[in-house]
């Protein structure tokens, strides 16, 4: 399912100008902080795989847990 997500980003990316990817990014930004869980979903992602965001696996963690329904503290332990 990673792969799923990435190859989208990777898709959009390529697909649309630089005015409009940042456009789509800071919309997805917006959505995430208003609580919608797709969106803070797909945000975790781009932490996750460096796609329209630098890649900080902290704040992929933050944005997945808050997509589930659990917050996003930084309990977050190997």
């Amino acid at each position: 399912m990673r792969w799923f997500f990435t190859i989208c980003l990777l898709v959009t990316g390529l697909l649309c100008s630089p005015d409009a990817h940042a456009d789509d990014i800071a919309e997805l930004r917006a959505r995430a902080e208003q609580g919608l869980a797709s969106a803070q979903f797909n945000r975790g992602a781009m932490y996750h795989s460096g796609l329209g965001a630098v890649q900080d696996y902290k704040q992929a963690v933050f944005w997945y847990r808050k997509a589930a329904g659990k917050g996003g503290g930084y309990e977050y332990s190997e």
